[in-house]
């Protein structure tokens, strides 16, 4: 008797078993159709531990000039500007190696000279945060 009751309750009738495989008929024809053309599901966004990057601005001398502290230090490199505060207590050339050149330009070779790897070129671009005005 349970037998025949849990036979009924799983019955479909016909028209359930069309529908279900007309369904899972038009569910692989869509997914067929989707890799055959070469279609690729979106990708995830990416996601950082880097904060994002500030909108970068145009400074004049005299803007950068009022960043040169240990606590606040912007230097000026081949006319971009960058906020170095971060990489004062890192840098192992000693603090006052960028502090000396707080609010004011770089010089060229000091930068990029011998004593600082390709990294280190590199890792400046992490600080940027504008460029100066050009004379005009």
């Amino acid at each position: 008797r349970l037998r025949r009751k849990m036979t009924d309750v799983m019955a479909l009738s016909a028209l359930d078993v069309v529908v279900i495989a007309v369904a899972a008929f038009a569910a692989f024809v869509l997914f067929k159709k989707a890799i055959g053309s070469g279609a690729k599901p979106a990708p995830a966004p990416a996601r950082s531990s880097a904060p994002s990057k500030p909108t970068l601005r145009v400074f004049t001398r005299d803007e950068v000039a009022t960043h040169s502290t240990k606590d606040d230090c912007w230097v000026i490199v081949r006319g971009k500007v960058y906020n170095v505060t971060p990489e004062i207590e890192n840098h192992t050339g000693g603090e006052e190696a960028i502090v000396k050149f707080a609010g004011q330009e770089v010089p060229v070779e000091r930068m990029f000279g011998s004593q600082h790897p390709e990294k280190v070129r590199d890792l400046l671009d992490d600080y940027l945060v504008g460029s100066l005005v050009v004379p005009q």
